[in-house]
């Protein structure tokens, strides 16, 4: 957390908390919930890590490095009570198709749901963007 109280003082942290679905889902542990936690903390400026193989070929695989630029809510959407719809990273490292032309390796990530691994087999979360502060978080399973 000294990483992200340190870029505090330049640009606001986003505390994003998982939108759980069914009795046993905010309780669950993340081994349960595909590698997806209840709280996840943004800041602009700050190293994130791919959790997961999105475009191998590309340079997007599980332990790539990139940088938040942007946290973005769609009209209407609050960060106190809403994921942001996506998150923009610099991955330094991408060689694939620009998804904006003046700057070629920042790429959308948004949000993703799991299932829980519960007996009622209903119960979901929605959160992890893939990526998390590198260093504060140890890698797990496929996502963003």
């Amino acid at each position: 957390m000294n990483k992200l109280a340190k870029q505090n003082e330049f640009f606001p942290v986003a505390k994003l908390m998982a939108i759980n679905t069914g009795i046993h889902a905010k309780q669950a542990l993340s081994d349960s919930a595909g590698g997806l936690i209840n709280t996840v903390f943004l800041c602009v400026e700050v190293k994130v890590m791919l959790t997961s193989n999105l475009a191998v070929e590309y340079g997007l695989f599980n332990g790539s490095i990139g940088f938040i630029k942007d946290i973005i809510y769609l009209e209407g959407r609050k960060p106190s009570n809403s994921l942001p719809d996506v998150v923009m990273v610099d991955f330094p490292l991408y060689k694939g198709p620009a998804f904006v032309r003046e700057t070629p390796t920042v790429l959308p990530i948004v949000p993703v749901e799991r299932r829980i691994d519960c007996f009622c087999k209903g119960c979901k979360r929605k959160n992890k963007y893939h990526c998390y502060l590198a260093g504060e978080v140890p890698s797990i399973i496929a996502r963003v």
